[in-house]
């Protein structure tokens, strides 16, 4: 069984609750035939420092604008939907029957319009993959597809950055051959860049700091915003998307506390 656990390194899944018919939160109700889990995926992700340890890593790094938003089960093994016959070849592989939940995943797909790309390929769109579904949002979708392939729980990141259709975001990736770029680290790999100076920390914070001097939080964990993303392929790049952003972010000063700005803004 070694070889079944290397195929599950990443995801760690736990149960949180077990409900029939649960609620979206636009308050309507997926159709099931029987009841549904629902389940956390608690991923396994290496924690990066600061911002050049985490672009270094990465292979593909991109500004876009989110479009659209869909579902898919796949073979986590390679990153595409299941062959059809991937089954009995495991059943071989192991000898012996597997569930359908260790076998195939549940990955959310997000269609992006490239804006400006900082790292790897230049491309006008791309898909872009984060594994386990999307709480509250087409879960009746999202079950059908699972039943499907005889999985009844769904797996959902809570923890993860929150990404919307019509919004823009930097997104920090690792492309695989042969499969969609996929976030290098949930918690550290996709900023709103609708306030770039934002630092992104891994945990909750006891007070109401929206921006943080330094690299590291009162308790030594990573603080790391878009612009020091940005600004880890040189200050050029960041100057030039600073000047471009408050371009197309009119009247951005009333929104922001202007004295944290500066602090935000200072060389380091």
């Amino acid at each position: 069984m070694k070889k079944l656990l290397s195929m599950f390194l990443v995801f760690i899944m736990a149960i949180l609750s077990s409900c029939i018919n649960k609620e979206t939160t636009d308050g309507t109700k997926p159709e099931t035939t029987g009841p549904i889990e629902y389940g956390s995926i608690q991923a396994d992700w290496d924690v990066y420092k600061n911002a050049n340890d985490i672009t270094e890593f990465a292979n593909t790094v991109y500004i876009g604008k989110v479009n659209g938003i869909s579902f898919r089960i796949e073979d986590p093994r390679t990153g595409q939907p299941p062959a059809k016959d991937a089954k009995e070849k495991y059943k071989i592989e192991f000898n012996e029957d597997l569930e359908p939940w260790m076998l195939y995943c549940l990955t959310t797909l997000y269609n992006v319009e490239v804006i400006s790309t900082l790292k790897g390929e230049n491309i006008a769109s791309v898909q872009i993959r984060v594994a386990g579904g999307l709480e509250g949002y087409r879960e009746e979708e999202q079950i059908t597809a699972s039943r499907e392939y005889g999985i009844n729980t769904l797996y959902f990141s809570r923890n993860a950055t929150e990404i919307k259709i019509g919004e823009t975001y930097l997104f920090v990736l690792y492309k695989f051959d042969n499969c969609a770029p996929t976030p290098v680290n949930i918690n550290q790999s996709i900023y709103n860049i609708q306030d770039p100076l934002i630092k992104h920390t891994l945990y909750n914070h006891d007070d109401e700091t929206k921006y943080y001097s330094g690299n590291m939080d009162k308790y030594g964990n990573p603080l790391i915003s878009a612009k020091d993303v940005i600004s880890a392929f040189g200050e050029d790049k960041w100057d030039a998307f600073w000047t471009d952003w408050q371009k197309t972010n009119p009247g951005w000063e009333s929104r922001f506390d202007m004295a944290e700005v500066e602090k935000a803004l200072a060389k380091e």
